[in-house]
């Protein structure tokens, strides 16, 4: 009284993989290996055929995989960023709002404020300057420095409430000083001095007042925002890759590993598939005789396992003759691979009579899983004809490994499979 479970890609031979066998075979047993469906239950044999061995092999350990602590040479361009980063660091508040990092780094020191506020201008996408546009910048900023320590908390500051304003503020407080100091202003004390005074103020004015300075202080601030983010969310970042790059990479080696060991298929033939192949086909044909007359055989495959399972079901030699009563993928990519026809060419596929490919003569009912927020798992039914697909949400993010260590799933799967007898 066989049941078969086959494994997806990425699996590999651990304390975690067992441990996850172990309460996989235990919810089967209390779920699905149940009357009517199965009389004795307790003859049930639930194999689990492992392949991880025979998938991807890196012939020098992974080298090629990026490691947070690898001796790399940075490439040119990654300066800016980090002049950017550095002042973050330097002058801004760690607890300071997103919205608000000038306004927070103003109110403790209005001069680190103005240094942050430049910083923002010399990096990101586009942010190359020209002479001009640099030497522009530098004397605004000697400005906005002098006006800083002169002013270390000016009355304005108080009514900004995001770094928007606050840059039109730190705009509107030099404007005021450098019309109190054109002639007629304030600061206008002898006649006699005008004519210099007024051709110094407007060339001053032109360099210092130049509103594409001001534009691209207000574009530094949109940069200093996805610095600050970048400061939070990188050491996660890398992390995160760190633990899930070793993953993808067998994910990705154990298909093209499948795939290259697969010969093209003979139209009218049924081939072997490689050591992968050929190893389960082995399986099924064995679980396949072990059944009784009223015996059903199930196999549930996940991943690249329904894959496998469909391919070695419908052209591995070995396979020819048995049937399986039940056949459930989950998370798999069947779909999508018959679409890419991976599996064979489909001449007239789809067309006007063949719309969709039939369902496998091995199969008698097939049932395919996919969750919306797994997107590795595809949709089934509009391409092989008689397959019923099922929507199951596991609510995780990580949804391609929870399916089968939720007894919901479980719950479900069998009513399912009951429905079906």
């Amino acid at each position: 009284m066989p049941l078969v479970f086959v494994h997806g890609v990425a699996n590999r031979i651990s304390g975690e993989l067992q441990a996850a066998s172990e309460q996989r075979d235990a919810y089967f047993r209390r779920y699905l290996l149940q009357p009517p469906l199965w009389p004795d239950p307790g003859q049930v044999r639930i194999r689990n055929p492992y392949w991880g061995d025979l998938g991807a092999k890196a012939a020098w350990g992974g080298a090629s995989v990026p490691r947070l602590d690898d001796d790399v040479e940075a490439l040119g361009g990654s300066e800016a960023g980090e002049v950017l980063a550095d002042a973050l660091e330097e002058y801004c508040p760690e607890q300071a709002p997103p919205q608000a990092l000038l306004v927070a780094t103003a109110r403790v020191s209005l001069v680190d404020a103005v240094n942050l506020l430049w910083a923002g201008t010399v990096t990101g996408k586009g942010a190359g300057l020209g002479p001009s546009e640099a030497d522009a910048l530098a004397e605004l900023s000697a400005s906005a420095l002098a006006y800083a320590a002169r002013v270390p908390r000016p009355d304005w500051l108080d009514s900004v409430r995001d770094d928007e304003q606050f840059v039109n503020g730190l705009r509107d407080a030099l404007d005021s000083e450098w019309t109190a100091a054109e002639p007629g202003g304030a600061d206008d004390a002898d006649a006699d001095t005008e004519t210099e005074t007024e051709t110094e103020t407007e060339t001053d004015w032109e360099v210092l007042g130049d509103s594409a300075s001001w534009g691209r202080l207000q574009a530094g601030v949109q940069r200093i925002r996805s610095a600050a983010v970048n400061r939070i969310a990188r050491p996660s970042a890398e992390k995160l890759r760190a633990k899930l790059t070793p993953k993808l990479t067998d994910f990705l080696g154990d298909v093209l590993v499948y795939l290259s060991e697969r010969p093209q298929p003979v139209e009218g033939t049924r081939q072997g598939g490689g050591e992968i192949a050929d190893a389960l086909a082995g399986v099924l044909r064995s679980a396949y005789a072990e059944r009784r007359d009223d015996d059903p055989l199930v196999v549930i495959a996940h991943s690249m396992g329904g894959n496998i399972v469909h391919d070695v079901l419908t052209r591995h030699p070995d396979t020819q003759g048995i049937s399986v009563d039940i056949l459930v993928t989950v998370g798999s990519q069947v779909g999508f691979f018959e679409e890419l026809s991976l599996f064979g060419r489909h001449p007239g596929v789809p067309g006007p009579t063949a719309v969709r490919l039939p369902r496998p003569s091995a199969v008698r009912r097939w049932i395919n899983i996919f969750d919306y927020n797994d997107l590795l798992s595809f949709r089934l039914a509009p391409i092989i004809d008689g397959v019923e697909d099922c929507e199951f949400r596991t609510g995780k993010l990580s949804a391609h490994g929870a399916y089968f260590l939720q007894p919901g799933f479980h719950a479900r799967l069998a009513e399912r499979v009951r429905q079906g007898r």
